[in-house]
């Protein structure tokens, strides 16, 4: 009995004097890696902390206009832009800059003014179009890009027969299409007059179909140019593999080849739409 007390306590000294070993162990390590990165963490700190605070000192267009120089980089594409940031001056620049490409996303939310102002948007519908007014100014056939709500508190069918009415006018390339959803602890969540889902997803579909018919038309407008893709991966499509990639302009292109045509540019031309969303092309 004696015996077995004695093992038990060796046994638990041999356990207590590993694991100060580890602890230890880990302390100096952990010292010496601190003594070894810490200049290197310091001074990418401080470089991201000049970043931080230049950024104040710029405006958008010359910040673009900084990536624009930076080697390397072969395309530049604007996503999610509130409306407030396009102006002649901004178009003006940034069109000058050929890695800049001629997608721009731009959210709109409602293409009706009463709703906007519910949404506490900082735009109106027309300033909106003023927006897409710009861009068409500077870039031939840019592609336009937005989000839409549908079925907001409050929306009528008068509110919504407006904004349907702006978004067909626009003609988008792409309108991403999103039912009211009820978050709780916003402020929407307690507005009145909350809609149906049946009605907020009638109004979603009438707007999706209408967001096809424009997509549709402005992809057809490039069959028989030729435009330069950067391929990405392969696809299947209806049984045949081809490699797929998009022009600057975010147009989906597929061609057949053998050779590996993964992260490479290549000039292309446009033949004819494959279903709702993708052109084939030839080499």
């Amino acid at each position: 009995m004696r015996g077995k007390k004695m093992k038990h306590k060796i046994y638990l000294q041999f356990c207590l004097i590993a694991a100060l070993a580890i602890l230890i162990t880990t302390t100096i390590v952990t010292a010496l890696f601190y003594q070894r990165f810490k200049a290197q963490v310091f001074s990418d700190v401080r470089t991201y902390a000049y970043v931080l605070t230049s950024v104040d000192t710029y405006d958008e267009a010359t910040l673009i206009q900084e990536v624009h120089q930076v080697d390397g980089i072969e395309r530049i594409r604007l996503g999610s832009l509130e409306p407030g940031i396009i102006t002649e001056e901004f178009a003006a620049a940034i069109s000058s800059l050929p890695k800049v490409c001629p997608h721009f996303h731009l959210s709109l939310q409602s293409g009706c003014t009463t709703t906007l102002k519910r949404m506490n948007r900082r735009y109106t519908a027309e300033e909106y179009r003023e927006k897409c007014e710009i861009l068409r100014k500077y870039y031939p056939a840019p592609a336009l890009t937005t989000d839409v709500i549908t079925g907001f508190p409050g929306e009528t069918e008068e509110e919504f027969e407006e904004s349907r009415s702006f978004v067909d006018s626009i003609h988008f390339y792409e309108t991403h299409i999103f039912p009211y959803s009820k978050r709780e602890g916003t402020k929407a969540a307690g507005m009145p007059d909350q809609l149906t889902e049946q009605v907020k997803k009638e109004r979603s579909r009438i707007l999706i179909a209408l967001g096809k018919e424009h997509q549709r038309e402005y992809m057809e407008q490039f069959l028989g140019q030729e435009k330069e893709v950067l391929f990405e991966e392969q696809q299947t499509v209806e049984g045949q593999e081809y490699w797929t990639g998009h022009t600057m302009e975010y147009l989906k292109i597929a061609v057949i080849s053998e050779e590996n045509l993964e992260n490479k540019r290549v000039v292309v031309q446009l033949r004819e739409m494959i279903g709702q969303d993708l052109i084939l092309a030839e080499r």
